[in-house]
């Protein structure tokens, strides 16, 4: 269920725990930390048991607090249970510690490869994500050898390729080729392309592949994937879906009014918008997905963190709320994670800029938070 369990002391919590929590939620990773974890009422040693149980790795913070705590020596332990009967769980940190104190503490913990907190929570997460690598929820079919698509229009930052611009590429793209994307950062601003084509857009991976900018597309089928988009301003959403068959699949959406907005108001001869969004990550938004009026989605092992809102369903969503909550992750999403049956008298998503740059602004979702059901 998780990626990583967070074993630590609470007096490292500011200077440290949690800038790295938050940094490895940022990227993707579903995280067992217990601030953004425990609820209120939740019972504290069933809840950690099961973290310790169902995590991947444990990231665990050695420190002299650390040494003196009887709990997060518990948690240690539990996880060096696992090691005996599996692979690697345990991720080292040393945080204001000499290799003699954790000599001391644990002999065989000192002959770990560890990281160090000095060099900043950013290169810690580096080092974890080089150490196990994406996020769970990330694709797991096998990867597309780009090289071996030998009929397509390439995207390129240096000129290499076709274009430089994704705008011009969509532009002149035929239907029988794919596009894809190579790595680099492009922009998008606010390009909107309307018309009867089948568009297919490959990334060579949503970690190297970033559009920066806003992109709207109503045309009579989507694919899309491998690409890492980033809003420029919370007026408005990264990817808007206006129309056609969509399938979008391991991207990242961050820092838009929404991650993607999903509406019916085609201009052209397609039903719907269809939508199945897939493993997905939405963080840093107002909303990580609002689903219109006529915006039929399935959503399936998405992650939705650190957004203002988890997701809107304000529209025709394909599922109930039990299955998008069996079958995606949601955390730490400030407001809530999952908004259903929106009443736009507490205002549109043409509403949701102000809501993001104005807190004041805020006070009808707020008052929302007490009609809506959270997930």
């Amino acid at each position: 269920m998780w990626d990583l369990f967070i074993s630590h002391a609470t007096e490292d919590k500011a200077d440290f725990v949690e800038p790295l929590a938050r940094e490895l939620e940022r990227r993707g990773y579903a995280v067992w930390y217990d601030t953004f974890t425990l609820k209120l009422g939740d019972a504290l040693r069933e809840s950690i048991d099961r973290g310790l149980a169902q995590s991947r790795y444990g990231v665990v913070i050695l420190s002299s607090a650390f040494f003196c705590k009887q709990w997060p020596q518990r948690e240690l332990n539990a996880l060096l249970e696992r090691e005996q009967s599996s692979q690697k769980v345990i991720l080292p940190i040393w945080h204001g510690i000499t290799i003699d104190e954790v000599r001391q503490f644990s002999p065989l913990l000192a002959t770990r490869v560890a990281a160090t907190s000095s060099n900043g929570p950013v290169a810690v997460a580096d080092e974890i994500a080089r150490a196990i690598g994406q996020p769970s929820v990330a694709d797991t079919s096998a990867p597309i050898d780009l090289n071996a698509i030998t009929q397509s229009i390439i995207v390129t930052p240096d000129g290499s390729g076709d274009y430089t611009s994704l705008k011009d590429a969509i532009a002149n793209a035929s239907q029988d080729y794919p596009i894809i994307i190579r790595p680099g950062e492009y922009q998008a601003f606010d390009l909107r392309f309307s018309d009867n084509r089948e568009i297919k857009i490959i990334g060579a991976d949503a970690r190297q592949v970033t559009v920066k900018g806003h992109l709207g597309l109503d045309c009579f089928a989507l694919e899309l994937s491998g690409v890492s988009f980033v809003g420029t301003s919370l007026r408005s959403p990264c990817l808007n879906l206006m129309g056609g068959s969509v399938r979008i699949h391991n991207c990242h959406f961050s820092e838009g009014r929404d991650g993607i907005m999903i509406q019916k108001f085609s201009h052209i001869d397609s039903n719907l918008t269809e939508a199945l969004i897939e493993e997905c990550i939405f963080s840093q938004n107002i909303a990580g997905i609002w689903s219109g009026i006529g915006g039929k989605t399935v959503l399936r092992r998405n992650r939705f963190v650190q957004n203002k809102i988890g997701m809107v369903n304000a529209g025709d969503l394909l599922q109930k709320k039990e299955a998008i909550a069996r079958t995606n992750y949601f955390n730490n999403n400030d407001i809530a994670d999952y908004v259903g049956n929106w009443d736009y008298n507490e205002g549109w998503m043409t509403d949701f800029w102000r809501w993001g740059e104005d807190k004041h602004a805020f006070s009808k979702i707020e008052r929302a938070k007490v009609k809506y059901n959270d997930l």
